[in-house]
Formats: structure tokens, C-alpha cells, sequence
């Protein structure tokens, strides 16, 4: 188990905006480190591992994002059955709520959908047609394989793979940051002029 908040002074307990910045700190700084040695399996691996770290944690950052926007009343939206067991993790069967697992393809998909949905951004599409999608679905084969190694060669990451894991963060990266600009943009066209000079002159 990890550190837990210190209440005292302040600290929530996800913290998601320090979340996402020491997640792409460990993606650039791994990523610096690898081109400074490019032969090196070892340094490949972590890039590897912190680039899937991150968008793991892109995807518990929105759930969270939605789940408490959803608590506080802040948006009214429907969710069916199979919305609500993407954005909790769970299940009801037979009274039991039990945790499920949501391979990382189908998790990105569906939370990015459930985030549009709740907030209302039928400007926003994932774009799941391109080049950095089909990469980062060999890049999860990359990162499945050195997860679960069976030999040696499941641990040896080659420059093509290299190459995917890279466009694979850059598409879930900038995927998560368009959709959070479209929600600012969604608050803020809701608000007074009065409060939104306010905010420009801050």
C-alpha cells in the first residue's frame, strides 16, 4: 500500500491533478533516459510500464472526475447498467456487488463515451479510426506480453514497439486533454459575463 493523505495539511485523498503531472513526469523523465541509452532493454521497459501507468491513471483520473460530478448533482444524466459497471468497476449479482476487470482498450473507450455522455460534449468523439489507435492497440499487446512474460523474448522490446507505445500515450494524452478542454469550455459558456470577465482578469 502507498502513502495515505495527511488531512491536516489539506491533502485530498486522489489528489488527481498531482496524479496526472508526476504520471507524465515519470513518462518524459523515462523517455529522456531511454534515448540517452537506446540499446538498453531495461530503461525500454520502464518507458513501457510508466506510459501504461499513465494512461491507467488518465482513466481512474476521469471516473473519479465523472463519479463526483455525478454526487454532487452537477450533471443529471442517465446512466445505463453497463455505463455504471464501466465507471464503478462493478457489478450487482444476486444483491452481491462484485469488482470486475475492463481490459485497458475497452476501459479507455468506454469511460472516454461515459465522460461525453455525462457532461454533455456532443462535439467530443474519440477517434478510434487513426494510426495512433491501431498503435496503441499493439501497444497493449507490448505491455500484456512484458506484464505476463513466458520467455525471454517476452521481455525484449523492439524499436517498432517502441514506436506504438510512444503513439499510444501521445493519443490517450492528448484525447484526455482535448475532452477536459471541451468540458471547460461547456462550464465556462454557462456562466455570467460577470464571472467570466472576472476569470480573464485574474
Amino acid at each position: 500500500m502507498g502513502s495515505t493523505p495527511d488531512i491536516s495539511k489539506g491533502e485530498g485523498f486522489i489528489r488527481t491533478y498531482d496524479l496526472f503531472e508526476h504520471l507524465l513526469d515519470d513518462v518524459y523523465k523515462s523517455l529522456e533516459m531511454m534515448l540517452s541509452d537506446k540499446e538498453s532493454q531495461y530503461l525500454r521497459r520502464v518507458f513501457v510500464r510508466n506510459v501504461f501507468a499513465c494512461i491507467e491513471g488518465i482513466v481512474q483520473i476521469l471516473k473519479y472526475e465523472i463519479s463526483k460530478d455525478i454526487r454532487l448533482g452537477r450533471y443529471c444524466v442517465e446512466l445505463t447498467n453497463k455505463e455504471k459497471e464501466v465507471l464503478y468497476e462493478e457489478k450487482y449479482r444476486n444483491g452481491d456487488r462484485t469488482k470486475i476487470f475492463i481490459p485497458i482498450d475497452k476501459n479507455v473507450k468506454k469511460t472516454f463515451f461515459v465522460a461525453g455522455k455525462v457532461w454533455g460534449l456532443s462535439c467530443f468523439s474519440l477517434n478510434t479510426d487513426g494510426e495512433k489507435y491501431r498503435a496503441f492497440l499493439k501497444a497493449k499487446e507490448t505491455r500484456n506480453r512484458l506484464a505476463h512474460p513466458r520467455t525471454y523474448y517476452d521481455i525484449d522490446i523492439t524499436d517498432t514497439e517502441i514506436d506504438a507505445v510512444g503513439k499510444a500515450f501521445e493519443w490517450v494524452r492528448s484525447s484526455f486533454l482535448s475532452l477536459m478542454k471541451e468540458k471547460v469550455k461547456s462550464v465556462s459558456s454557462e456562466l455570467p459575463d460577470n464571472v467570466l470577465n472576472g476569470l480573464k482578469n485574474a
